[in-house]
């Protein structure tokens, strides 16, 4: 087992197998923690919903970092996006990266939709997946900004593509945005 995910398991005394599928029902699907409490009852499992959340808010994090480190590599051509999605009765940023096969390469809730914080995501994204060639923005001035200040800093520049009808990848990929949105709603 992960070292990271032992030192997290260490004081909890529920079965792994128990805690995983909690958590994992709890962020995959649109399920309240009430909600598993009573699918573990059916299953003969006596547990809490707050215990459930305890469990979401001590093993994503960790579980997070696992499977950063075992992700597949991404391509090289990126396409982001930005929506704004409701969390906790808030409306916040979320910036998302896909590569030309879809598969998702970051995101990143903030407040503010501005040149800071595209940078940020741009610069996170760049840490955990490597340089891309090119970059599809769509008309976001905030976007091509940042990209602007991050080639500036750099040797060979990344290829910006403004389009907007290439960034459908993006657009189309509600049910990661609604994974985020749970994630998110779970840690603030």
């Amino acid at each position: 087992m992960n070292l990271e995910i032992a030192k997290v398991l260490k004081r909890l005394h529920y079965p792994l197998g128990v805690m995983l599928t909690c958590v994992r029902w709890y962020v995959a699907y649109p399920l309240s923690l009430r909600q598993l409490e009573e699918m573990m009852a059916e299953r003969g499992i006596s547990v809490d919903h707050s215990t459930v959340h305890r469990w979401a808010l001590k093993l994503l994090p960790a579980l997070h970092k696992v499977f950063r480190r075992r992700k597949r590599p991404v391509g090289k051509s990126w396409r982001t996006d930005e929506t704004y999605i409701l969390v906790r009765g808030q409306w916040k940023n979320l910036y998302r990266a896909v590569d030309r096969a879809g598969n998702t390469i970051d995101f990143l809730l903030r407040a503010q939709r501005d040149k800071a914080a595209a940078r940020r995501f741009f610069e996170k994204a760049v840490d955990h997946n490597g340089e891309p060639d090119s970059v599809t923005i769509d008309g976001s001035p905030a976007n091509l900004a940042a990209l602007h200040d991050i080639n500036a800093e750099r040797e060979t520049p990344i290829v910006i593509r403004q389009a907007k009808y290439l960034n459908n990848i993006v657009e189309t990929g509600g049910a990661a945005a609604s994974a985020a949105q749970q994630f998110y709603s779970l840690a603030a």
